[in-house]
């Protein structure tokens, strides 16, 4: 029976502040200044975080995920993830929660993202507190996504040492100004795309959904950088290049797995679900993070962000094991 088959000894709980009300749009072709008619379209409540407890659900785990819950959107998404069965700690706040739009057309996606409600000092010590409760030495943490407005500049990086002081095991996968401050918690795993990676290497340019064919190399250059900036690992994705992962001493590039892509939005989440699952089963991070990519790459076939088949995963995993091999 493989690792992530069996049922996971170590609880995975996900931070994530700002939820969304997420609509993908599927479209012949993207024009400025032409309406639009879709040729079919998902709703669903998400947030980087909550892709990645969506897909834990397709491999069969459940996760617990945390975040702010603002008006009658906030409501909504909270009754979208009860519908899909998705264990939402709530914290709710004034104003309204955010709405992120993906215009698929062919390959390529679209992405516009709100910025979310405006919350207060007393508001974050309330989704602090709600965090806290959920965290043991068993925990396995997953940090994700952007802040809402008037977060504390240093909230990730809050919420890396609040649960290393109880032990918990942190992964983290937020962007920005909010990477550094991360970083400085120290947590187990960082895990930025090729943008959030330059960016925190002094390097910014525009972030694309897909970084193109040629940036493997430049992703394990980035992580090794990064790498020594932190006690833990960094595993910096490529989009259609694969992936690189700097832990300790070495570092392994993982180059991409052939998929028909449908839409590669939520891709990252899908990786990040992977090697939380891996980590909560004990497994070598290496292997946790192959099992991500596949369930990556599989997720690019499906339409809705943050869902993947998991015997497509599996055999896209085996064939990168054995490729390795």
């Amino acid at each position: 029976m493989s690792w992530w088959s069996r049922p996971l000894p170590r609880p995975v709980v996900v931070a994530c502040p700002n939820l969304s009300l997420d609509y993908t749009e599927e479209v012949d072709e993207v024009v400025a200044g032409r309406v639009h008619r879709a040729t079919r379209s998902d709703v669903c409540g998400g947030g980087k975080g909550i892709n990645v407890v969506r897909a834990l659900g397709c491999i069969g785990h459940a996760a617990t995920v945390v975040g702010f819950t603002a008006g009658r959107t906030g409501e909504l998404i909270a009754n979208l993830l009860a519908d899909e069965g998705i264990q939402l700690v709530g914290v709710p706040v004034p104003g309204r929660s955010r709405s992120c739009f993906s215009v698929v057309a062919g390959a390529t996606s679209t992405v516009f993202n709100e910025p979310g409600p405006e919350i207060g000092p007393d508001d974050w010590d309330r989704l602090q507190a709600a965090l806290a409760a959920r965290l043991t030495p068993e925990t396995v943490l997953v940090v994700s996504g952007s802040l809402p407005l008037g977060a504390p500049p240093d909230a990730p990086g809050d919420q890396v040492q609040l649960a290393t002081r109880r032990g918990a095991t942190v992964l983290v996968d937020v962007s920005g100004a909010a990477l550094r401050p991360a970083i400085a918690g120290r947590p187990r795993l960082i895990t930025p795309n090729l943008a959030e990676a330059r960016a925190a290497c002094d390097q910014p340019a525009p972030e694309v959904v897909d970084p193109g064919s040629g940036a493997l190399h430049e992703a394990a250059e980035l992580a090794e950088r990064l790498q020594r900036q932190t006690v833990g690992a960094v595993l910096v994705t490529a989009g259609s290049a694969g992936a690189s992962l700097a832990e300790g001493d070495g570092t392994t590039c993982f180059p991409p797995l052939q998929v028909t892509v449908t839409n590669a939005v939520g891709a990252g989440d899908c990786a990040m679900a992977g090697v939380a699952a891996g980590v909560a089963a004990g497994v070598a991070l290496v292997d946790a993070v192959r099992f991500g990519l596949a369930m990556a790459a599989a997720s690019c076939e499906t339409f809705p962000a943050g869902v993947l088949h998991l015997r497509r995963a599996e055999q896209l995993y085996a064939s990168a094991a054995g490729d390795q091999a």
